[in-house]
């Protein structure tokens, strides 16, 4: 029999986020097959935030964390308005849907450089990929989030810079009126 593997831990229980609505395509069932595993190696506490949009998928996420034992370190809050305001709590986030638009979340953990790690789905993963690849999976492999998440944890604050540079680079809000200011440029332009 192979002994259990030895917990890890920093001075301080890590604390995970991840919000998406409760929905099929956001894959939090992977998400709580990656918590189960990551447990036997890290000691952490998750959090899945997000309103419910199937409850039948709901009930099956609860299920899922009962059966595989997770009630204890995830807890699933449904009535949370405002994300940002609790982003500050958290050490890492994961975001673990295979199809997105946005994600727009993803832009909420850069503005507070919160690091994640999310599969690569898209256009903010996209534009986001390549300025902080570490962030991003291309495949479903538990061991391969694994070993990103317990990698990013080990590297604490050294997104911080990167993410605030990348925010104000492709999000701010001077970027954003340059962009409004540009399309109406473009149309005074064209309309004369």
């Amino acid at each position: 029999k192979e002994p259990a593997p030895t917990k890890r831990s920093a001075p301080s229980v890590p604390k995970l986020l991840l919000v998406s609505n409760f929905r099929e395509a956001k894959n939090h069932a992977f998400a709580c097959r990656l918590l189960s595993r990551l447990r036997d190696t890290l000691a952490f506490t998750a959090t899945f935030v997000g309103q419910v949009i199937d409850p039948q998928f709901m009930e099956g996420i609860h299920k899922q964390i009962r059966e595989q034992k997770l009630d204890d370190i995830v807890k699933v809050v449904h009535d949370c308005d405002d994300v940002q305001g609790i982003i500050g709590e958290y050490d890492l986030a994961i975001h673990t849907a295979y199809q997105e638009s946005g994600p727009l979340v993803l832009i909420e953990y850069l503005a507070q450089q919160l690091p994640f790690v999310a599969y690569k789905t898209g256009e903010v993963a996209t534009q986001l990929h390549a300025v902080i690849p570490d962030f991003f999976m291309e495949n479903f492999e538990v061991q391969h989030w694994i070993d990103r998440i317990e990698g990013l944890l080990s590297r604490g604050d050294q997104y911080k810079d990167s993410m605030k540079a990348a925010f104000d680079a492709m999000y701010s809000d001077q970027v954003y009126v340059g962009k409004c200011i540009g399309i109406y440029s473009r149309m005074i332009t064209n309309g004369q």
